[in-house]
């Protein structure tokens, strides 16, 4: 029988509980697949805890889902890894028509507070095993927390208690994988792709994860949109996945997906086969602005030079589409994705690191597909974003800092003469304040442009082109 090791015993929930953890109640970081490219922002308190940047890109007590396995069983042994992560913050935001100030038919008067409290609850569950002749398998999940899915409107004077009652888990991160240390892995599920798992230089691996992770009190026509993978739009399509061991300080990643679905045990498609998970033409205006057959492939270097650290990837994405089928009413047709991304990260001694990456080609919004020329667009608008930042670890406090600059131009509304251009900074910090867990601060500004959109009503029309929200956040995360 295999044996098997919980690497969140009761010894170490006790030392957690008296401000202290032993290292060894944990397997080791694997250090080919280190979450920070070239190990800035990466920081091993002296109770064994590892803090990786963000709390929202890498926690701590656990490593990045990107470092597969997690750890390295003995041969004929599983390791299994529990993990609890909990954050609440308190948030203050501004922003375009908070103020009753957007469509006045619908809501003029109606304003909102700029200040509320957030948090929510994850729990990771991970498996590493050996056979007694090397070949590593293993699996992760993730659960998560679905909160307040009724109108708060509906909570009366009297209590709250009904909200509570309508949260919900549901399971997000989802693979399992299989391979040895000489051939590479092979992953298959969701959560992963070969972007997500070799993009370098965005620089967001500090606070509370910037436009992917903060909290929104504000409405999400105004919330400038960020394109790189670290965004759930493009990594939680099911897909398989190699990922090659690192040979001379190069490691390439491939992976495919069928579709844009996630995991399914059931293909709910409709009464007219539309709908479908793998659907391949259809007459459904929704289904034919889906893309198929998704691939990717990178290639990432990694490697350090006394105290310089050194990382850079290139990767090509392409897909095909759902095609519109001979019933198919005129409407608006797709391009495939045709994306490069290009990446750098250079860090000095693991304090300071300074990064840039940049996307380019055909998509739009958040990994969506481009529209054909239509109306008075006359041509495509090939969409490049850009964004460049640094942070700063101080490993005696620990405390690690830092900010970006991102700017996006795409498409946007299909059918404008106009293209749409998203941009934003962001700065904030982790300082780690004992074992497990974490104070979290951030700031973030953004804006959103396009002539002839109205951002606030989120149609077409002539007032509201330009749109701006500001944030900041400031809490704590507890995770082990």
């Amino acid at each position: 029988m295999r044996k098997l090791n919980l690497l969140l015993s009761v010894g170490a929930m006790a030392g957690l509980a008296i401000g202290t953890a032993n290292a060894d109640r944990f397997a080791p970081n694997n250090p080919g697949s280190p979450a920070s490219p070239t190990g800035a922002g990466m920081v091993t308190l002296s109770s064994g805890f590892t803090e990786v940047g963000s709390a929202y890109t890498g926690g701590i007590g656990l490593e990045s889902e990107a470092a597969v396995p997690w750890s390295k069983p003995d041969p004929g042994t599983v390791n299994m890894r529990v993990n609890l992560y909990v954050n609440t913050f308190v948030q203050g935001a501004w922003w375009s028509g908070q103020n009753g100030s957007g469509n006045p038919a619908a809501a003029f008067g109606n304003k909102q507070d700029p200040y509320g409290i957030y948090g929510y609850v994850r729990l990771d569950f991970g498996i590493d095993g050996k056979t007694k002749n090397g070949i590593n398998y293993g699996g992760y999940a993730q659960i998560r927390e679905n909160t307040n899915t009724t109108n708060p409107a509906s909570a009366t004077s009297s209590g709250t208690s009904s909200l509570n009652g309508q949260n919900t888990l549901y399971a997000r991160h989802l693979f399992a994988y299989i391979g040895t240390d000489q051939l590479g892995t092979i992953r298959n599920g969701q959560r992963f792709s070969a972007n997500s798992l070799l993009w370098v230089g965005g620089n967001d691996e500090f606070g509370f994860g910037g436009w992917v992770g903060g909290a929104e009190l504000w409405p999400g026509g105004v919330s400038p949109t960020w394109p790189w993978p670290d965004s759930g739009n493009e990594y939680m399509a099911a897909r398989v996945a190699y990922m090659s061991p690192m040979i001379a300080g190069f490691d390439l990643a491939v992976s495919f997906a069928p579709n844009n679905g996630t995991l399914y045990s059931a293909n709910n498609c409709s009464a007219t086969y539309t709908g479908c998970i793998s659907q391949s033409s259809s007459n459904l205006a929704s289904d034919i602005a889906r893309y198929r057959n998704q691939f990717e492939i990178g290639l990432r270097y990694r490697n350090a030079f006394g105290p310089i650290g050194l990382a850079v990837s290139g990767i090509w994405t392409h897909s095909g589409v759902v095609a519109p089928s001979a019933s198919a009413a005129a409407g608006t047709r797709y391009n495939g994705q045709n994306i490069g991304m290009i990446g750098a990260e250079v860090s000095i001694n693991k304090y300071l690191a300074i990064g840039a990456n940049t996307m380019f080609g055909a998509f739009n919004g958040s990994w969506g597909l481009q529209a054909k020329p239509s109306g008075a667009q006359t041509s495509t608008t090939t969409a490049i974003a850009w964004v460049a930042g640094a942070r700063y670890t101080i490993p005696t406090m620990p405390l690690t800092i830092g900010g970006n600059y991102f700017n996006y131009k795409y498409q946007g509304q299909p059918g404008l003469p106009t293209q749409r251009v998203s941009q934003g900074v962001e700065v904030g910090g982790t300082y780690g304040l004992g074992p497990g867990v974490a104070i979290i601060f951030e700031y973030a500004w953004g804006q959103n442009q396009q002539g002839g959109f109205d951002f606030l009503a989120g149609a077409n029309g002539p007032k509201n082109n330009q749109v701006h929200v500001q944030t900041t956040s400031l809490g704590m995360v507890v995770r082990f």
